[in-house]
């Protein structure tokens, strides 16, 4: 039998979901692993066991799979545009994950670290992407 969906595994849910909402529809599985990692330095109560320099955690990697496999979360690939062609995974939270964190949600006090976290997170990106955008437009009127 297959183990049911954690309390911890609600919480990764979750984080999907707010990035779904700030316009991150997919994540790479390295992304989730730092964000994670992060999160349960500041409190997040996941438990899971990473190896520090990497920030890898392979409790998290099966979890993942597992509810990718029930139909929470939904496996995508992107092929790097390098000459080898890697197959980057993307994750990607489904409607049966979103319908599920919205029935079993996280405590309060971990929604909001996770919402904060989110937040900064998407400012950072939105800036790296002005800033390279602010680039290729000084680029573009250089002689």
């Amino acid at each position: 039998m297959a183990p049911r969906i954690s309390a911890r595994d609600r919480r990764v849910l979750y984080l999907l979901r707010e990035l779904r909402r700030a316009g991150i529809a997919s994540v790479r599985e390295t992304g989730i692993h730092k964000a994670i990692y992060y999160l349960q330095r500041m409190g997040l109560k996941t438990n899971f066991s990473f190896y520090e320099e990497k920030k890898y955690s392979y409790e998290l990697h099966e979890r993942i799979e597992e509810m990718a496999r029930r139909g929470y979360l939904k496996k995508l690939y992107l092929v790097d545009a390098s000459p080898r062609g890697v197959y980057i995974p993307l994750i990607k939270i489904t409607e049966r994950g979103l319908e599920f964190v919205d029935r079993m949600g996280i405590p309060k006090k971990e929604r909001q670290l996770v919402d904060e976290f989110v937040s900064s997170v998407v400012k950072i990106a939105r800036a790296r992407k002005g800033k390279a955008t602010r680039e290729g437009e000084l680029a573009a009127r250089a002689p």
